[in-house]
């Protein structure tokens, strides 16, 4: 599952439900699955449906003395988690945020939660808020390569309004983001593709040469050409 294997991890929850190995882990591990390979609103409607049912029979048993040692799931923010995801991919963003809200003041501010908060935030444009809440998620992850990207991006669009001939603050505040990324991972080609992008609006404001070459020197010439620096 966590390398993305999706159907060879769908092979072994198979193979251990026929051999009559249950477990509240693995049916979310199933679901999660689910949702990262169902494609369509009718199939995620579907799914999310049966995803609360099950939220709802988890807590109802763990509510219950006689069953709450049968309870197994080791992150229990990861069923509303999902629900959350399966309303985005609903596009109904106001149920996703209220789902996350519900999660967080049930299991906490933990970081997963925040950042799927922020996630949503920025998918609805609310980049400032985006912004305060990947801080509080770097906080904690600071070698995250991919929450860097995404404090990036927040700051290039919040200063993108900025009308200059030279790189504003938000932009330079966010070049520092995306060098961050490419220095915990050198491999990360997203950093490297939006390291040029900012380098060639910067060009295309300024037409300067010198601009240019220190996109070069900085960036792989690869990235340079593909976005035309």
């Amino acid at each position: 599952y966590f390398y993305r294997q999706y159907e060879d991890a769908a092979g072994i929850w198979k193979r251990a439900e026929e051999a009559g190995l249950k477990s509240d882990e693995m049916q979310l591990y199933r679901y999660k699955i689910r949702r990262l390979t169902e494609t369509g609103q009718e199939n995620w409607q579907k799914l999310l449906g049966e995803v609360i049912k099950f939220k709802d029979q988890y807590f109802a048993k763990k509510n219950d003395p006689e069953n709450e040692e049968e309870c197994d799931i080791d992150d229990e923010a990861e069923l509303y988690m999902e629900i959350g995801l399966l309303y985005w991919n609903l596009d109904d963003l106001n149920a996703a945020m209220r789902t996350v809200e519900e999660d967080i003041h049930k299991c906490g501010k933990k970081n997963n939660l925040i950042w799927l908060k922020a996630d949503l935030l920025m998918d609805q444009n609310k980049h400032a808020d985006a912004l305060h809440f990947y801080r509080k998620v770097v906080a904690n992850e600071p070698d995250n390569a991919n929450v860097h990207i995404n404090i990036g991006k927040c700051l290039d669009k919040i200063g993108a309004g900025q009308a200059t001939g030279k790189f504003n603050d938000k932009a330079k505040e966010a070049l520092v983001e995306y060098e961050k990324a490419v220095e915990l991972n050198p491999h990360h080609s997203e950093a490297h593709f939006l390291i040029m992008r900012l380098y060639k609006r910067q060009y295309l404001k300024t037409n300067d040469r010198k601009v240019k070459k220190e996109a070069f020197d900085k960036g792989e010439p690869v990235y340079c050409i593909y976005v035309g620096v």
